[in-house]
């Protein structure tokens, strides 16, 4: 192997665990390796608006308690 080729594969190890991390952070995680880009943007989308409405739904409770 050359060293190219390995600081290419290295890269794309790194942004790979980079995304990983990511999703984990918002719950999601890989299940298929056959997940499509568009399924997947719609399962990021879903947990954001599910996140968002958590936390609306905690600040309206502290609100009602003040």
């Amino acid at each position: 192997m050359t060293a190219d080729y390995q600081q290419q594969r290295t890269k794309k190890f790194l942004a790979l665990k980079n995304l990983a991390e990511e999703f984990a952070k918002i719950g999601i995680k890989f299940q298929s390796p056959k997940i499509s880009g568009a399924d997947l943007r719609k399962e990021i989308i879903k947990k954001r608006n599910l996140n968002n409405f958590e936390e609306q739904w905690e600040r309206q409770k502290l609100l009602k308690k003040l």
